[in-house]
């Protein structure tokens, strides 16, 4: 599920799992996995797309970067446990993920 931060927070959301069989709930760090890549980047980004792909058991997580007067951006694969698995730079800031 998405799971909303308290704000304010640098980001509005990011994905969650919520167990039913263990009544558990697993919150992936955003924040930090934003910020790593911000790091990496050199420019704050803005999350645009959540989705989750049963398959390979991971989120991917769309996002915008400014670049002049438009946008870029990329996809992060995240695993399950909050991993962040790779990371797709894309010329354009995904607003929803197709599988």
């Amino acid at each position: 599920y998405i799971n909303t931060y308290i704000q304010p927070a640098p980001i509005v959301a990011g994905p969650a799992i919520y167990d039913f069989m263990k009544s558990e709930n697993s919150i992936i760090d955003m924040i930090a996995i934003a910020n790593n890549v911000e790091q990496e980047l050199g420019t704050p980004i803005v999350l645009s797309a959540i989705d989750y792909k049963k398959e390979g058991d991971v989120f991917l997580v769309g996002y915008g970067k400014p670049v002049g007067s438009s946008l870029e951006g990329g996809v992060l694969v995240i695993s399950s446990v909050g991993v962040l698995i790779d990371h797709i730079i894309l010329p354009f800031a995904p607003t929803y993920i197709v599988q």
